[in-house]
This record gives structure tokens, sequence and C-alpha cells, in this order.
């Protein structure tokens, strides 16, 4: 299908609709691919190493703790979801148009740049607090599943020709918002008696 659309000289419906659904579908994925790796090196190596302890005796807050992780967990899994879109549409750009340069639809910009990095934070965020204090968040390791499974399939079933609907990008964004409303309430909760460091 995309060999004969390139044949035929479509190439700038053709990019953009691959772009698109890259821009948009994959990036889901790979932020939370990517978050998942850093994740575990960096709270699981906290307990394992007694850094938990140490810092649950300084000044600072377990929320300020576990804000600052998830940041930059989640900060360092959207520079290289953002690396990798850079790649793949300079990559497609450079071998198949011709003198066109073909992005993604700005709905996938917009799920790019907004619900992305919202949904990754907050799902970093939630597992940083299961790491935390597992027996207190224990309900939260049973539903993170179901909201990232919903949340990827709702955002791959809503688009038409692999380009997102407008509401498609408002209800991911949304969601999104809810989702770190909620990690953050609870978050916020966090007591260094509820840290399990062992």
């Amino acid at each position: 299908m995309f060999n004969s659309a390139l044949k035929r000289g479509n190439i700038y419906t053709v990019g953009s609709v691959l772009l698109s659904f890259s821009a948009s579908n994959f990036a889901f994925s790979w932020v939370l691919l990517f978050s998942m790796i850093l994740l575990s090196d960096v709270f699981y190596y906290d307990k394992i190493t007694r850094l938990l302890e140490t810092l649950l005796t300084t000044p600072i807050s377990l929320f300020d703790v576990l804000i600052g992780k998830s940041l930059a967990i989640a900060l360092v899994s959207y520079i290289l979801v953002i690396l990798d879109q850079i790649i793949i549409i300079t990559a497609f750009n450079l071998l198949y148009s011709n003198h066109i340069i073909v992005l993604p639809s700005s709905q996938s910009l917009i799920m790019l740049l907004t619900s992305i990095p919202i949904f990754g934070f907050s799902i970093v965020l939630i597992m940083g607090l299961i790491s935390f204090a597992s027996n207190k968040y224990r309900i939260f390791s049973f539903i993170l599943p179901l909201i990232i499974f919903g949340f990827l399939f709702y955002s791959s079933a809503n688009i038409t020709a692999f380009n997102p609907k407008w509401t498609t990008v408002i209800i991911t964004l949304v969601l999104s918002l809810i989702l770190l409303f909620v990690s953050l309430f609870f978050g916020k909760k966090l007591e260094n008696e509820d840290v399990v460091t062992a």
C-alpha cells in the first residue's frame, strides 16, 4: 500500500498519515517503555543501596523526593521520545520526499506536546508511589495496567486514516490531566511511615 501510494506521487498524504500515526500512537508506547526502564533503575536502586533511608532523614519531604525523581524520569523519557520522532520525521523526509517537507498532522503534534508528557509523568508518579509504599498503594498495581491499556486502546481506536480526531486529542488531554491530579493527590498523602525500605 505504501509503495503503491508513493508510485502514484501521493507522498505528502502518505507521509503525513504515517508520521501522524507515529507521533500520536507510537509515542505513547515509547514514553511508557523508556519510563519503565529508567524507573527500575532509579526507585529500586534507592532501596537496594539504602539511599531511601538516608533521604527519609533529611528535611526534604517525601513528596518532593517523589516528584523530583518522577519528573526526572518523565523528562528523560520524553526527550528520548521527541528525539525518536525527530529522527523518524527526518529519515522519512530524506528518503522519500522530493523537496517537500512532510510533517505529522496538527492533532498528532498537539498530542505529542501535551497529552503524552502529562500522561508519562502521571504514570511514572503512580509507579513511584507503588515503589515507595507498596502496601498502602497496592490497589494501583492492579489498576495501573487497566489505565495504560485503556488509554492506549482509546487513542488507537479513535483515529481516522491514522490521524487522531480533535475529540480524541481533547479527551486524551483531559484524561491525562485527571490522571495527573489523582497521582499528585495520592503523592501528597504519602508519609515517611508508609515507605517500605526493605
